[in-house]
C-alpha cells in the first residue's frame, strides 16, 4: 500500500517506512499535547498573576472608603463624653467638683432609700429623716463635705424634699431631692 507524503508515495514497508512515520507521528503528537498542556498551565498562571492585583488593589480601597465612611460619620455624629464621669442630676452645675459628686451620690442613697421605705410601708413617705434613718442605718446621716445633717421637709402634696445642708459649699445654689423630681436637682 501507497501513503502519500506530501508529493512523495512511501512504501509501507522498509526503512523510513509506514511504520517509523506512525511511531514519530506518535511522539511529535505527545510533544503537542505536552506542549499544549503546559501552555494552559502558563495561561492559568498568567491569569492568577492578573487576577491578583485587582485583589490587591481593592482591598486597600474597600479600607479607605470604610475609614472615610467613618470618620465622617463621627464628624457628623460625635460621641457624647465627659472629662469628668459624674453622676446624674436634674441641672448642671458651673463645674463639677469631687465634693459636689460626694453630695450628689449620697442624695442618691437617699433616693433608694426613700423607695425602699415606699415599699415596705405600702407606698407611704417617710415623715422626717430619724424615722428614714431609723430604717436605713447605713446611710450617710450628714452631708459627707459640710458635716451637717441633711434638711428634711415634707412638702404639701404629701411628698418630701432632703436639702444639702451648705450648697455653697459645693458651688451651686440648691442642691436637693424632691419627691416630685426622679433625680437629684442641682440650681447653679
Amino acid at each position: 500500500m501507497r501513503i502519500r507524503t506530501g508529493f512523495r508515495f512511501a512504501e509501507d514497508s522498509g526503512p523510513g517506512g509506514v511504520f517509523e512515520r506512525k511511531q514519530a507521528a506518535e511522539e511529535i503528537a505527545k510533544d503537542l499535547v505536552k506542549k499544549l498542556s503546559e501552555e494552559k498551565k502558563k495561561e492559568e498562571e498568567v491569569k492568577k498573576l492578573r487576577a491578583k492585583p485587582k485583589r490587591r488593589v481593592v482591598v486597600p480601597i474597600a479600607l479607605g472608603v470604610l475609614v472615610l465612611v467613618l470618620a465622617a460619620y463621627l464628624i457628623a455624629f460625635p460621641p457624647v463624653t465627659y472629662r469628668y464621669p459624674h453622676p446624674a442630676t436634674v441641672g448642671m452645675p458651673k463645674k463639677w467638683t469631687p465634693e459636689l459628686e460626694e453630695c450628689v451620690n449620697a442624695l442618691w442613697r437617699y433616693r433608694a432609700a426613700v423607695e425602699r421605705y415606699r415599699f415596705k410601708h405600702e407606698g407611704k413617705n417617710p415623715s422626717s429623716l430619724q424615722e428614714l434613718l431609723a430604717a436605713e442605718p447605713d446611710l450617710p446621716k450628714v452631708c459627707p463635705v459640710s458635716n451637717k445633717p441633711y434638711i428634711f421637709e415634707k412638702t404639701g402634696d404629701g411628698g418630701f424634699r432632703i436639702e444639702a445642708p451648705d450648697p455653697k459649699a459645693l458651688g451651686v445654689t440648691a442642691l436637693y431631692l424632691d419627691s416630685a423630681v426622679p433625680a437629684p436637682k442641682i440650681e447653679p
